[in-house]
């Protein structure tokens, strides 16, 4: 069980979201998810890895030719149960494949164009966002910056100079003498105030901001939230992604979705709400405003859903095709890769071009040493194994929310070896787009199945409405 940290008695208002210190396990870390026999090395692999390592919690799901083969939940939850396989974790910037992917579409339907001014700020045939720098303009460049410059973090941002601006959000709440944290508007307002370190289109550096404003843009020109849109559009339940798979990432543990795992702490900070709980938070719980890092990195998602969107967009983080559909237009000709990284967590997405799609994510961020968990994990343990390719993969699906058919009670998280309770409680949780597998049984069920679902009974018969 996890046990507070002793010098956390000592202190107040602490929100109890915040009072959890990374917790010590005896014995070898559970493994949650249909198993898969073929790929035992990649259970032991990421056992051994999170054990020298200290860790907590990790997803890990593998895509072979469109289909998932390996969805695995390693370690314990927020309430010190095994970690179901679709436990959602917040993406960091593994979110930006997803942002630009809505910019995309946008450009394909006429909105503006990838070469149109990002801001409307005075300079011949304006721009598209229209906020007033604040105090006033900071740099007479910023005019020139185009939606191409925000795609490929060329914008003339580079936080390896200034620090990462999106994250100055106190500094800039008393800068505008409003109530932290302030929000993305103002944060965009407040950069624009701010002068350039290149000129726009001459560097690369990678930055937040491009992603932040892109995800502002949709937003003005849609009219929608930018996870309405995603949803609704990029990755959608005609796609088989549920809405439950896929939803904004919210920042103190009472405002966030129950499944999340824990987001391990990284020491006492401030809390940078000034309306919201108490002055000192772990890190990942108000030591920063995770509502504002939508589009940069404000998304939460499963496994399965990061699959699905590895099979249909470009992710490489300096690709020139990045958030386009994959296609005979625009074909995965080499491996691209993304990672994320923020607080309480770390993750990677990869595609291949052997057909296998890989994501990963620690419920931690990056070693002492500077090296990213997932990335490292990958890389020396995964990697070589998929290179090999010698590995048994299975002929079965692994995703989906699993259901046990002749259960009678309410409760479960629809995981493999966590599954819902009852038919009847899943089709309360399940929304359009859910592919159900359903345990080997028989229910009484008699109901009307009003959502779009895909019922699969893998495991032996399944009877529904007996």
């Amino acid at each position: 069980m996890r046990q507070p940290s002793t010098i956390l008695h000592a202190l107040c208002g602490i929100t109890s979201a915040a009072l959890l210190s990374t917790p010590i396990f005896a014995g070898a870390l559970p493994v949650n998810g249909r198993p898969t026999p073929g790929l035992s090395q990649f259970d032991s692999a990421m056992q051994a890895f999170m054990e020298t390592n200290g860790m907590e919690a990790a997803v890990m799901g593998v895509m072979r030719n469109g289909r998932i083969v390996y969805l695995k939940g390693f370690g314990y939850d927020y309430d010190d149960n095994n970690l179901p396989e679709n436990t959602p974790f917040r993406l960091a910037s593994c979110s930006k494949p997803l942002t630009v992917a809505a910019v995309r579409q946008r450009i394909a339907a006429g909105d503006f164009a990838v070469g149109d001014h990002a801001f409307n700020l005075g300079q011949p045939g304006g721009g598209l966002l229209n906020y007033t720098p604040f105090p006033s303009l900071g740099d007479n460049r910023l005019k020139n910056i185009t939606i191409q410059h925000l795609i490929s973090h060329q914008g003339g941002w580079d936080r390896g100079i200034v620090g990462d601006l999106t994250y100055m959000e106190t500094d800039i709440a008393d800068d505008m003498n409003v109530d932290s944290p302030p929000g993305r508007v103002n944060t965009v307002r407040w950069i624009l105030g701010q002068p350039l370190q290149f000129t726009p289109g001459t560097d690369t550096a990678y930055s937040n901001i491009g992603c932040l404003c892109m995800g502002l843009i949709v937003e003005q020109e849609t009219g929608q939230s930018l996870i309405n849109y995603v949803r609704g559009h990029v990755l959608t339940p005609d796609m088989w992604v549920p809405s439950t798979e896929i939803f904004q990432a919210r920042t103190f543990r009472d405002w966030q979705n129950p499944r999340e795992p824990h987001y391990a702490g990284e020491g006492i900070v401030s809390n940078i709400f000034d309306n919201y709980g108490g002055p000192l938070v772990y890190k990942p719980y108000g030591g920063f405003d995770v509502e504002a890092r939508m589009g940069q990195g404000g998304y939460c998602c499963s496994a399965a859903t990061m699959l699905k969107s590895l099979q249909t967009y470009h992710c490489g983080a300096y690709d020139s095709d990045l958030g386009k559909p994959i296609n005979a237009t625009d074909p995965l000709d080499s491996a691209e890769a993304h990672n994320g990284s923020q607080a309480g967590v770390s993750t990677y997405m990869v595609q291949r071009t052997d057909g296998i799609n890989v994501f990963i994510a620690f419920n931690e961020n990056d070693h002492d040493d500077g090296e990213h968990y997932p990335t490292d994990f990958y890389n020396n343990s995964i990697k070589p194994l998929l290179d090999a390719g010698n590995l048994s993969w299975p002929n079965s699906d692994c995703d989906g929310a699993w259901v046990l058919t002749g259960g009678l009670l309410s409760g479960g998280l629809g995981g493999y070896n966590r599954p819902y309770l009852s038919f009847s409680y899943a089709m309360s949780e399940v929304a359009d787009g859910t592919k159900v597998r359903l345990k080997a049984g028989a229910s009484t069920f008699t109901g009307t199945i009003n959502k779009q679902l895909l019922l699969d009974a893998p495991l032996g018969v399944a009877t529904i409405g007996q």
